[in-house]
């Protein structure tokens, strides 16, 4: 730029006589303002393509966490809805138990009924042979109702095993979910 230029801005004219010093000294003021300008130029650019990344990265960041967030709540959302089932599976299991008790209980009653219909038998046997043929009519119901009473607790042990392995699946599908909670845990960290 030339030293005219930066006189005039300046507020001076060149009819007046300057020393070589003197105009050196504003040629070299002239041109340090000339590099400051240049520099505040460069700084404001750079300062808006960095105004313009951040709103991106801020975008984005905005975008990432919404995702996160929904991530999280379906994850909860599942692990909340193989709780429930687990809770159902653990029901149906201690229904399960109480049944298949409920069956030992009737089918050692019903043996014992067995049992005192046999010594009630054998002790009355020289009693009456129509008697003997109707202890043994119920000694015959005693064996049905026995053995359709066996029948019932092998389908509700069937039944419980199938419910445990059930319930292990339950626990097996938790602890993976634990683990990509957990995983996800650290990649958010």
């Amino acid at each position: 730029m030339p030293i005219g230029g930066g006189l005039r801005r300046l507020g001076c004219s060149m009819r007046r006589p300057w020393s070589a010093e003197t105009a050196n000294k504003v040629a070299r003021l002239d041109s340090e303002l000339y590099d400051y300008q240049h520099s505040m130029g460069l700084l404001l650019i750079e300062k808006k393509e960095w105004a313009l990344e951040h709103e991106e990265l801020s975008q984005a960041l905005a975008e990432t966490q919404e995702i996160l967030h929904r991530e999280q709540r379906a994850h909860l959302i599942v692990i909340s809805e193989v709780e429930r089932q687990e809770e159902n599976l653990r029901k149906i299991l201690v229904e399960e138990k109480r049944s298949a008790a409920e069956l030992e209980k009737s089918l050692r009653e019903m043996h014992e009924e067995y049992t005192r219909i046999k010594h009630a038998s054998e002790a009355k046997v020289a009693d009456a042979n129509a008697l003997i043929v109707s202890v043994e009519d119920k000694s015959l119901m005693t064996d049905e109702k026995f053995l359709a009473t066996e029948a019932k607790l092998a389908e509700a042990n069937k039944k419980s095993l199938e419910v445990e392995r059930r319930l292990q699946e339950v626990e097996t599908r938790e602890s993976v979910l634990r683990r990509e909670q957990a995983s996800l845990s650290t990649e958010r960290s």
